[in-house]
């Protein structure tokens, strides 16, 4: 949320709508402390998956990885975990489509990188990626 502008919540919400209705389930929006995006729940309100949700101006097969902070995958597989329901990354890239995976300990240490923004916005910018192929994304379209 620290760089996120209305327009970035504005896509995020779309996705989240369109793939939660897909699933017939509720998606909740999970505080920030939580680290993940999203809580999928049935009418109940029992969580069903937890949702890291992005949008990218780029093509879904443009680079060989899809970069997403360690930190975040750490602490949404612990809470997956405790809860035990899946973690997934919910993708909406520019050419179209929506796109996931489940993440799970596995892809952990596999293949980690320092990344971050090119222009450096600030301290906390640059920091330690697991990389995951970007053809490991399942298509959801309807």
């Amino acid at each position: 949320m620290r760089y996120e502008s209305q327009t970035d919540r504005n896509n995020e919400t779309a996705v989240i709508a369109s793939y939660a209705s897909m699933r017939g389930l509720n998606a909740i929006k999970m505080p920030e402390r939580y680290f993940g995006d999203y809580a999928l729940c049935e009418e109940r309100g029992y969580i069903l998956e937890y949702v890291e949700v992005k949008c990218r101006n780029i093509g879904r097969l443009d680079f060989d990885t899809i970069n997403i902070s360690l930190l975040k995958c750490l602490r949404m597989l612990d809470l997956a975990e405790a809860s035990r329901v899946p973690f997934t990354l919910l993708y909406r890239f520019k050419d179209g489509g929506l796109y996931k995976r489940e993440v799970t300990r596995d892809d952990m240490g596999k293949v980690m990188q320092m990344w971050g923004r090119k222009n450096v916005r600030d301290d906390q910018e640059i920091e330690p990626c697991v990389l995951i192929p970007s053809d490991e994304f399942v298509s959801i379209d309807e």
